[in-house]
């Protein structure tokens, strides 16, 4: 079985960026892998994606567009970067192809888990959306209750768990294999 980080952090703080840079610390001579979950649903969804695409061009990376079954993802024995979480949740829940609200948590699991089996190492990206403390309505609610639950199980599997605030790192976990700087 692989390994696996989780780099979480809010909008446009870093986490993707630090993200490439540890993946690329820890590939040496393994294939690098950027699973792409994001289906890009408007202008501003485009032009992220353009973004991403043009901060990791000549790192090496093959990018995998998969919205949804990652598990599938042909990363055998190389880094694979999961950017993000957040988008695999939503697809999941709301995509027409996805399970559903009901089946999301143990579909997502049973991705994440075939994914870590397959790749050398795992590094999954996701957003952080439960500082603002606000009340949401409860399709809302039932989705970060999903990113929470997705949190803490990747958490619990992860070598390394690292928030970025303002590009800063904050590591809640870290292995001493990874703890070699990557900048």
């Amino acid at each position: 079985m692989g390994s696996c980080g989780l780099i979480l952090g809010g909008s446009s703080s870093g986490k993707s960026m630090y993200a490439q840079r540890l993946a690329r610390s820890l590939a040496g001579t393994r294939p690098l892998y950027y699973l792409a979950t994001m289906e890009p649903r408007d202008a501003e969804d485009h032009a992220r994606v353009a973004k991403h695409r043009r901060e990791r061009a000549g790192w090496g990376f093959e990018t995998l567009e998969i919205p949804l079954e990652v598990g599938s993802a042909p990363a055998e024995g190389g880094i694979a970067l999961l950017d993000s979480l957040t988008a695999l949740a939503a697809n999941a829940m709301f995509s027409p192809g996805g399970p559903g609200p009901e089946k999301a948590e143990d579909f997502l699991l049973r991705e994440l888990d075939c994914l870590i089996r397959r790749a050398e190492t795992v590094i999954a990206v996701s957003d952080d959306l439960f500082s603002d403390g606000g009340i949401y309505d409860e399709y809302t609610e039932t989705y970060r209750r999903l990113l929470g639950h997705l949190h803490r199980a990747l958490a619990g599997r992860a070598k390394q768990v690292t928030r970025l605030t303002l590009g800063i790192p904050d590591h809640w976990k870290e292995a001493a294999a990874w703890a070699r700087p990557i900048c």
